[in-house]
């Protein structure tokens, strides 16, 4: 029987920063009056760098060392999500950076590659295929948690109060 890998869809959450950096923005600049417009792009650096590092070390695992598909996916959810939990009880942007950026970068990252890479295996003339269905579930993701995070971290649906600094 085919399951439904949820892997795949919580990938997606990688996109959801654009989405909710005003409102996280704006609650730590209640407890540091530094933050500015510019915090949205040490996190998104920190998750695109961090990212590209999974790639490579989840990629290492699968291909060079041999590891089991599953536990590959097992430790970077756990890092993705332990990182994003920790950081949601954060007061400080490098705190935040660390922990959102870092964690959940990495961690993303390790698992971004492994359905693809055993979808070709298991698939080899269809690699297309199996590119475009693995990374539409992504998408997927994306649109789905873009819709839950919304609901989520701005339920009455208010504009983001975040003062710049002149």
């Amino acid at each position: 029987p085919r399951r439904w890998h949820t892997h795949k869809l919580f990938n997606g959450c990688f996109y959801l920063w654009a989405n909710i950096a005003p409102y996280v923005c704006s609650y730590l600049y209640n407890f540091d009056h530094d933050i500015d417009q510019g915090a949205i792009f040490y996190v998104d650096t920190a998750l695109v760098l961090l990212n590209v590092s999974g790639y490579q070390f989840g990629s290492y695992l699968l291909n060079s060392r041999k590891w089991n598909p599953k536990i590959i996916i097992a430790i970077g959810g756990c890092i993705s999500l332990s990182g994003i939990l920790i950081s949601s009880f954060m007061t400080k942007l490098s705190w935040f950076i660390f922990f959102y950026g870092c964690f959940s970068g990495i961690g993303c990252g390790m698992m971004y590659m492994i359905p693809m890479v055993c979808g070709w295996d298991f698939f080899p003339g269809r690699k297309g295929l199996v590119t475009g269905s693995v990374v539409g579930a992504y998408g997927l993701g994306s649109f789905i948690f873009t819709q839950l995070s919304r609901l989520v971290i701005n339920p009455g649906n208010k504009d983001a109060k975040l003062v710049l600094n002149e």
